[in-house]
């Protein structure tokens, strides 16, 4: 038999082999051509340059994120947003291997340096962990308005509410919103007094709250793992 029939048949089997029993072909199809070590190397280098383009990628997010005011608790990254069923909660990546327990406050930074606070975490995992923030509806938070110290109950929601404010409250348009209630730090920043106006049984003065970032849009933020947390618990 002629040496091109025999080579003919060969590759028909090897076809075949591709069809019939994919793993058998594929090991026959690098026989007939291996990789060669450059080709290895090739491909290893090129796995280590996106290993090395996501850990930059990570740094930057990092640095541009990080501030002084924040030094000391323990910076995550958002892994996703999860606006569902009226909720808005953010699954981040520290867990209870990292200190984090429930009930702990949770910040973003801010260009002043001073963290502002956006909720609190909810439930812990192993490495991640779920944060109820000022935007969910069922969050709710003591807090204080304006240099006067005027008390408000903040609603979350899609548009965080200050409510119950007294009539007669000297609240301005912009005024600061920090909070005061015991289970988070006294005097952390929330926002802004935004909207003032009374509330449809004209007993209290309400307000929107307004924050300098858009939630959608946080790629980490900061854990306070320091922070004792034995009340709420």
């Amino acid at each position: 038999m002629r040496k091109e029939n025999i080579l003919l048949l060969f590759l028909a089997a090897i076809v075949l082999l591709i069809i019939f029993f994919p793993s058998l072909g594929w090991r026959a199809r690098l026989l007939l051509v291996p990789q060669s070590n450059q080709n290895i190397d090739f491909k290893n280098l090129a796995l280590e340059n996106e290993s090395l383009k996501t850990e930059i990628a990570k740094l930057q997010i990092m640095r541009s994120t990080s501030s002084s005011g924040t030094s000391g608790m323990l910076q995550v990254f958002v892994y996703s947003n999860y606006p569902f069923n009226l909720k808005s909660q953010l699954l981040v990546s520290g867990g209870a291997g990292d200190g984090v327990k429930t009930g702990q406050p949770v910040f973003v930074s801010s260009p002043s340096s001073i963290p502002v606070l956006i909720g609190k975490v909810t439930e812990v995992f192993a490495k991640d962990s779920l944060v109820e923030t000022i935007f969910d509806s069922n969050f709710q938070l003591s807090v204080k308005v304006g240099s006067a110290g005027v008390s408000s109950l903040l609603k979350g929601g899609n548009s965080p509410r200050l409510t119950l404010m007294p009539k007669d409250a000297k609240v301005n348009e912009g005024d600061a919103v920090y909070s005061s209630e015991q289970d988070y730090p006294f005097g952390m920043p929330l926002g802004l007094a935004k909207n003032i106006s009374l509330s449809s049984g004209q007993f209290f003065e309400e307000a929107d709250l307004e924050t300098a970032y858009n939630p959608n849009d946080l790629q980490s933020v900061f854990i306070d793992t320091n922070y004792n947390v034995k009340s709420i618990q």
